[in-house]
């Protein structure tokens, strides 16, 4: 896949790479990324990274990108559980440079991630969930016109604690018209 060429000219979304891994796994030692991403998992060595993006190339059902600003790799997005057939597909996003938050990357990430998916990918309905308590993440997809679906109570544990996961979702039509 190449990649994903759009209007904003400083993000620029393009399949990750091998070469991007070393930086990804800095990223995921991060305890907000641990606890919103990896929702309190760890990866304890590179080698796990390298095993996952061997893994993930193989994999029809994912798509991951890298997310540049300025030409620098700040953040990944992913769709992944693709289904063709249905349409559909789940999304993650994250920007790991803690320089590049609150800049509104992730909003323009989600523009450029969400018109391609349904411009090239013809799908039809994006889904993600979201920790409750991450009100930044939630009023960006608000923003971008997602749809609150409902709650997962008491879905992941973090930390020993048990936490809330909020379901977003936007269909084409829904996104085109938010974001004409």
């Amino acid at each position: 896949m190449k990649e994903i060429k759009d209007f904003s000219p400083d993000v620029i979304i393009r399949p990750i790479q091998f070469s991007d891994l070393k930086r990804i796994y800095g990223w995921l030692k991060q305890s907000d990324i641990i606890e919103s991403i990896l929702l309190g998992k760890r990866i304890n060595a590179l080698e796990e990274e390298i095993k996952w993006f061997e893994k993930y190339s193989k994999d029809d059902t994912k798509n991951v990108f890298a997310i540049e600003f300025k030409h620098h790799h700040v953040g990944n997005a992913s769709l992944f559980n693709i289904d063709k057939f249905h349409g559909r597909a789940n999304l993650s996003i994250f920007i790991g440079d803690e320089n590049c938050r609150g800049k509104g990357l992730g909003y323009e990430t989600l523009r450029i991630v969400l018109n391609f998916a349904f411009n090239n990918m013809s799908l039809y309905r994006i889904s993600l969930e979201v920790l409750e308590d991450n009100l930044h993440a939630i009023n960006c997809y608000k923003k971008i016109g997602m749809q609150e679906e409902g709650i997962l109570r008491s879905y992941v544990n973090i930390q020993n604690r048990r936490c809330n996961m909020i379901v977003f979702s936007i269909l084409r039509d829904e996104f085109f018209r938010a974001n004409q």
